[in-house]
């Protein structure tokens, strides 16, 4: 007997590769091209063009020499260097005078201004979809 919910399983990895955010230069989901970009368009194409198996290969190996932001291919396997990942200095602020936080209150904001936003903020009337020159010209005739 069939139950009415469907069970989702993760690939292998998949978490891992969640929690790695920007520094994973593979995210996107299975059919996705991820290429980072690193080796010129140009030099690409003239290898393409070639249509060997040679040409083919140097691709393949100028891709994984290319230098990443943050880490580099030592055979099959990419190494980060953690010396490449930014480390965020974040300043002490005891002593400061204005607070790290914003405020969850607003402003009030009274009727009449509320009302003047409104209307200029309304495509139904015909001032807010003429040009004010041109409805200048039509309030004199």
């Amino acid at each position: 007997m069939q139950s009415g919910f469907s069970v989702c399983r993760r690939k292998a990895g998949q978490t891992f590769r969640k929690t790695l955010g920007l520094y994973n230069y593979k995210l996107g989901h299975q059919q996705y091209h991820k290429e980072p970009g690193s080796v010129s368009l140009n030099a690409v194409e003239q290898l393409k063009n070639t249509k060997t198996y040679e040409g083919i290969m140097r691709i393949r190996k100028l891709r994984q020499e290319s230098d990443r932001v943050f880490g580099k291919f030592v055979g099959t396997k990419f190494v980060v260097d953690k010396s490449r990942i930014p480390q965020y200095d974040i300043p002490d602020l005891t002593g400061f005078e204005l607070k790290p936080y914003v405020s969850y209150h607003t402003p009030q904001v009274d009727k009449e201004t509320q009302t003047k936003l409104e209307r200029m903020n309304d495509f139904n009337l015909i001032e807010n979809l003429v040009p004010r020159s041109e409805t200048k010209l039509l309030d004199k005739k």
